[in-house]
């Protein structure tokens, strides 16, 4: 039994998001907290269970333009998801930012 995924079936996992750092030469940032409201926290989990249940729905589908069509909506649920996190009240602790300042001042002399 083979365990190779079928070609061309999940576009969007071949997205160009890890090599953005290795093309702009920076190192990723520290991890953002962010703080959600009730119903902010509601959008963000109702939008990842409606990615997981399209992706897991559709997981053998193999026409193209299906294929096509659920990648799209894919990548609009997953905007929204992120939208609804950038609305969020950032948090930062004192700590994070001692840290996110030594990791700056590391950065520089390596550079």
């Amino acid at each position: 039994m083979s365990t190779a995924s079928f070609p061309g079936v999940y576009p969007f996992a071949l997205s160009d998001a890890a090599s953005q750092y290795s093309a702009a030469g920076d190192a990723p940032e520290l991890p953002v907290r962010r703080r959600a409201n009730v119903d902010q926290a509601r959008a963000i989990e109702k939008l990842g269970h409606s990615v997981d249940h399209l992706i897991y729905s559709r997981i053998f589908l193999t026409d193209a333009a299906a294929v096509k069509a659920d990648a799209d909506a894919v990548h609009l649920l997953m905007k929204l998801r992120r939208s609804v996190f950038e609305e969020c009240e950032r948090v930062v602790s004192e700590n994070r930012q001692v840290k996110r300042w030594i990791m700056e001042r590391l950065r520089r002399r390596t550079n």
